[in-house]
């Protein structure tokens, strides 16, 4: 592991997760940690493995540990209120979707805005908040399948 930079690391344990071998990749990420342990990106991977695995839980502890490192990445706040809306944490997600759109906004950046707001729209409506999801679907470009309807 020593000889490879944490970049082609990283890489390795996407690969294994394509592959669904789960366990090396969880596996490998844990002698990065031990290795990397201020790395935000090994934290990120491992939530990422964990998702694919449909270990919410897990995935929502990993990427919290990315986010107490690095709390100024809006992608980190926009896959953990995913995984929160997964386990039913339906007001963590909301929160997290509001992190994610003010840094964004402060950044300049929109790379996740409209996807954020569908997430958020989906917790809404989870909690009763039909209204909210209403005008949160409509601030994104791309519905993607989440249909309210006015009336």
């Amino acid at each position: 592991m020593a000889d490879q930079p944490l970049s082609q690391e990283l890489e390795r344990i996407l690969q294994l997760q394509q592959d669904r071998d789960y366990d090396e990749a969880l596996a490998l990420g844990a002698q990065l940690q031990a290795a990397y342990p201020q790395s935000h990106l090994v934290h990120k991977q491992l939530a990422h493995v964990h998702d694919a695995m449909k270990n919410f839980q897990a995935a929502i502890d990993e990427i919290s540990r990315a986010i107490a490192l690095v709390p100024d990445e809006p992608d980190f706040y926009f896959n953990r209120a995913r995984w929160y809306i997964e386990t039913q944490l339906n007001d963590e997600a909301i929160a997290d979707c509001d992190m994610a759109i003010k840094i964004e906004n402060a950044l300049g950046r929109s790379y996740y805005r409209g996807s954020t707001y569908l997430v958020r729209a989906f917790a809404k409506l989870q909690t009763g908040d039909y209204l909210g999801a209403l005008e949160d679907s409509e601030q994104s470009p791309k519905p993607r399948g989440l249909l309210i309807q006015k009336g």
